[in-house]
């Protein structure tokens, strides 16, 4: 069994505050990661140690609270440095590992009873094992979902929720495709 390892790893950003409703985060890091495990859904090969020498990622992060609204989008962004094989092979293919990633989110409280909120995130292809075929991959995707509750009391919560509104395609296993819009509707109790 191959252990996981990060011997190098840098970091480099600012965050801060915007007339008390804004905060923010930008940043970039460095890490070296050797023997990555990695499950791809392959029933011949479930789990894989995919190596490469680094990571280099840049992230941007914005949010707004008030009182009555909660609002904030980030957007990450990976590339990964292939290591190279032995002798004159090429470099091996980084699996699972999407370059671009994102989330924005709002989110409104009417009163402590009332609460609408809305996300979306996103993700860019993705090369998701090694085949046959050569590599298969896994399409991006934008999911995007609404929520709307009722605070009956500090116990009880109803909610009705949405999900997968633009019915996209959405893999994280080659194969299993996430079913496409769905509604729900529940109770929260807490105990």
């Amino acid at each position: 069994v191959l252990v996981t390892q990060v011997p190098v790893r840098a970091k480099l950003g600012a965050q801060g505050v915007l007339w008390n409703v804004f905060t923010y985060n930008i940043g970039m890091s460095y890490a070296d990661i050797k023997n990555r495990l990695v499950a791809t859904g392959d029933m011949l090969h479930p789990i894989q140690y995919d190596s490469y020498t680094g990571k280099m990622s840049a992230v941007a992060s914005l949010l707004l609270k008030t009182k009555n609204i909660e609002a904030g989008m980030e957007l990450n962004y990976s590339h990964y440095l292939p290591q190279s094989n032995q002798g004159s092979e090429p470099a091996t293919v980084t699996l699972m590992a999407p370059a671009w990633e994102g989330n924005a989110f709002v989110r409104y409280n009417l009163r402590e009873r009332f609460i609408f909120s809305a996300e979306a995130d996103y993700r860019s292809a993705v090369d998701a094992r090694m085949g046959p075929e050569g590599v298969v991959q896994l399409p991006a995707y934008l999911d995007v979902e609404a929520r709307v509750s009722y605070v009956y009391n500090r116990k009880m919560t109803f909610y009705l929720n949405a999900d997968n509104l633009l019915n996209a395609e959405i893999q994280y296993i080659p194969g299993y495709r996430e079913p496409g819009i769905n509604f729900g509707l529940g109770v929260c109790y807490k105990f």
